[in-house]
C-alpha cells in the first residue's frame, strides 16, 4: 500500500479500507495548503472522525508489529522498518487532530503522540511540537484535585520536560516534579484513600501503586539523562514498568495498561538515542 508517499506492505494493514486511510492523508495535506493560502487548517467534525478512524486502523497494525520495535536481526529488519513507518504515519495523523480540551483527553493524546514520534524516528518533531504548542503545558494542578489526579498530571508534565529537553534545566525540572510527588505523598495519599468508598479502596490503592512505579521509571530516565547512571537503567525501568502494568491489569484499567506499554517503549527509545550509551 502506498500511503502519502511511502510503501507500507503489511498483511493486517492490507485488510483495512485503503481508501479510508488515503482519504485521511489527503484531508490533512489539503488542510496544509489551505493554511498556506487562507491561514486556516481546522478540520470539520466529519474530517476529525475520518482521521480518527484511520489512526485506529493503523494502530491495529502497529500492535501486530510491536514485537519488532527494537529488533536488531537482519531477518526481521523489514518488519521493523514497517513498524517505524506505521508509527510515523500515526504521528502525522494525530498531529493534525485538534488537542482535546478536557484534561485527561489532552494528557492521553500528547503521550500517545510522543510515543509515535519516538518509535517513528521523529523525536525532533515532537520536541519542536512541545516548544511551539504551549497549550499542552497548561494542566490544572490545584490542591483540590484527588491524589491520583495530581500524580498523573505531575508525571505527565515531568515526561514533557524529559522530551523537550531544551536545556539541562528541563531535565532538572523533570526530576523536581517527581521529587515533589514524594514530598506530597504523605499529605495526600491517606486522605485520598480514606475518602474512597470501601468497595473501591483496593482498586484505588492498586492504581496508585501503578502510578508510583511509573513515576520511578520517569525519575530513572531523567537521572540517566543528567548523570549517565544507573548503567543498568534499561533493566531498572523494565522492572518498574512490569510492576506498573501488573497493577493496572489487576485493577483492569485497560487504557492505563496500554499507555504504560507505549511509554515503556518510548523510554527505551530515549535511552537508546542518548549519547551516553
Amino acid at each position: 500500500m502506498n500511503i502519502d508517499g511511502d510503501i507500507i506492505d503489511h498483511e493486517v494493514l492490507n485488510l483495512l479500507d485503503e481508501s479510508l486511510i488515503k482519504k485521511a492523508f489527503d484531508t490533512i495535506n489539503l488542510k496544509k495548503v489551505s493554511k498556506a493560502f487562507y491561514g486556516d487548517e481546522s478540520l470539520t467534525e466529519s474530517e476529525i472522525e475520518a482521521v480518527a478512524r484511520a489512526i485506529e486502523g493503523l494502530e491495529f497494525s502497529i500492535i501486530d508489529l510491536w514485537q519488532y520495535s527494537f529488533e536488531t536481526g537482519e531477518e526481521n529488519l523489514d518488519s521493523k522498518t514497517q513498524f517505524q513507518k506505521l508509527c510515523f504515519k500515526c504521528f502525522k495523523l494525530m498531529n493534525a487532530l485538534p488537542i482535546p480540551e478536557d484534561k485527561f483527553g489532552k494528557i492521553k493524546h500528547i503521550l500517545k503522540l510522543t510515543t509515535y514520534a519516538y518509535l517513528g524516528e521523529k523525536w525532533e518533531d515532537m520536541r519542536r511540537f512541545l516548544i511551539e504548542r504551549q497549550e499542552v503545558w497548561s494542566i490544572d494542578q490545584t490542591e483540590n484535585n484527588d491524589w491520583d489526579d495530581r500524580m498523573f498530571s505531575t508525571i505527565y508534565l515531568s515526561i514533557l520536560y524529559l522530551v523537550r529537553k531544551s536545556s539541562w534545566q528541563d531535565l532538572d525540572e523533570s526530576v523536581k516534579l517527581i521529587n515533589s510527588l514524594r514530598s506530597e505523598q504523605s499529605k495526600y495519599e491517606n486522605q485520598y484513600l480514606n475518602e474512597v468508598e470501601a468497595q473501591y479502596k483496593r482498586g484505588a490503592a492498586l492504581e496508585l501503586a501503578s502510578l508510583y512505579h511509573l513515576a520511578k521509571a520517569v525519575d530513572l530516565v531523567s537521572e540517566y539523562m543528567l548523570q549517565g547512571s544507573p548503567r543498568d537503567v534499561l533493566e531498572q525501568i523494565s522492572f518498574h514498568f512490569d510492576k506498573s502494568i501488573a497493577y493496572a491489569q489487576n485493577v483492569r484499567i485497560v487504557e492505563l495498561d496500554l499507555l504504560l506499554r507505549m511509554l515503556h517503549s518510548t523510554f527505551k527509545k530515549m535511552i537508546f538515542n542518548s549519547i551516553r550509551r
